[in-house]
């Protein structure tokens, strides 16, 4: 405990200016327990009834209180380099603010949404690639020939991210994943009343959402299943939902955290006779309550499409893929459609329709529509490289390397 008395508020607003980020995003980002009154009623969560119980000022106590140890904590060890997994959920935020407000060199790992196995280092608060688009942007490196050979090789078989995909292994068993939740809850809460260091934790709460999403989780005649056939047929827009509440989403970018609120815009916004098509994301599935779907039945132009049906099929004969920082509009750009970007992402700097701006997202539609011009592979290729060039293989020998080209 800090025993000193510091002057928290006074540190926290020279540090909000100084970053030009508010310390309160802290709370969108980490809505499943401090920021539990942001929390999207669309989808089903159960809060901790500890955060349940608290007020906003409990809420700025308790931030306060964070703030003051990380800041005691921060001056006393007084680091050279940080080194962290994300910054987005509730103490790395903190540590990735201050230690930027002290100048202390504060690098986070990512996972490369492209390369196989590989991650990268970055000293952006917001954790994009940095270094990757500076390159990129440079454009002097001369495409490799395997790169040439991995968008033949895409467009002939596409496939879903490797790291997606064990993401979507690892909860297929549901039962189990449940089992051994429960037994660590039941052997940590056991070992609490034999050792202090154990935290009791709550099991009521988890143990209700998991029977709610064992009811739903195979009931899906909300979602439809089209086939490539009546797809050619269909003038849509495509877009791809987030698994909710999604940490690196409402952090990177707020605008996206009531994501029913975007699907009402999208739909307001897409041109007469045209569908929009909402694949939703399969982790998902059993989460969400009634209500969303009673809201999405209302729009007469909105089709929610089965997550567990491929995605590259109406990828492939969509008319535009609108997409946020989600894969899908790596993989559309990789398959030669027709991307509107709405968000910030990786593929940003290359994509030739975008907008921040939700207030012209029709104009943006319609002109993504009649645009001709497409992503070049040659840009594709070069972004590819460029990630590349800046990410380590996930073993030993890239860990070692990647340690080596940190400068502080």
């Amino acid at each position: 405990k800090n025993k000193k008395s510091l002057d928290i508020e006074n540190i926290i607003s020279k540090a909000e200016k100084k970053l030009n980020i508010s310390l309160n995003r802290i709370l969108l980002s980490n809505e499943r327990d401090i920021g539990h009154s942001y929390l999207d009623d669309s989808y089903y969560i159960l809060t901790n009834s500890f955060f349940k119980k608290l007020n906003r000022y409990n809420v700025n106590k308790i931030i306060l209180n964070a703030c003051n140890e990380v800041i005691f904590f921060l001056k006393k060890e007084k680091y050279d380099l940080i080194l962290s997994g994300n910054n987005s959920s509730f103490y790395y935020f903190l540590i990735s603010f201050f230690s930027k407000y002290f100048d202390i060199p504060y690098y986070v790992s990512r996972r490369s949404k492209i390369i196989k196995d590989s991650f990268f280092w970055t000293k952006d608060h917001f954790m994009q690639n940095v270094e990757g688009i500076k390159i990129f942007k440079k454009k002097k490196l001369i495409i490799s020939k395997s790169t040439r050979n991995y968008l033949i090789n895409y467009r002939k078989n596409p496939e879903t991210i490797k790291y997606i995909k064990e993401n979507w292994r690892k909860k297929e068993n549901f039962l189990l994943n449940k089992f051994l939740n429960f037994s660590n809850i039941i052997f940590n809460n056991f070992a609490s009343l034999l050792n202090k260091k154990y935290k009791y934790k709550e099991i009521l709460n988890p143990f209700f959402e998991s029977f709610h999403m064992l009811i739903y989780k195979n009931k899906r005649s909300h979602y439809k299943k089209i086939n490539e056939n009546d797809l050619k047929k269909t003038k849509y827009l495509y877009y791809s939902l987030h698994k909710e509440p999604e940490l690196a989403l409402n952090f990177i970018s707020p605008k996206f955290h009531n994501q029913l609120n975007v699907v009402k815009l999208l739909s307001a916004n897409t041109p007469f006779n045209y569908k929009l098509f909402i694949r939703e994301h399969r982790l998902n599935v059993g989460r969400r309550k009634r209500k969303f779907f009673n809201v999405i039945r209302k729009f007469p132009n909105v089709v929610l499409i089965d997550p567990f049906d491929s995605q590259f099929k109406y990828i492939k004969n969509a008319d535009l893929v609108i997409t946020d920082n989600g894969s899908s509009g790596w993989e559309a750009l990789m398959m030669k459609k027709k991307v509107l970007g709405i968000g910030e992402s990786f593929y940003y700097v290359i994509l030739k329709n975008k907008t921040n701006d939700f207030d012209e997202i029709d104009k943006k539609i319609l002109k993504s529509l009649s645009n001709k011009e497409i992503t070049k592979d040659n840009e594709l290729a070069l972004l590819y490289d460029a990630e590349k060039s800046t990410t380590f293989f996930e073993d030993k020998k890239g860990i070692s390397k990647s340690l080596s080209c940190i400068k502080f």
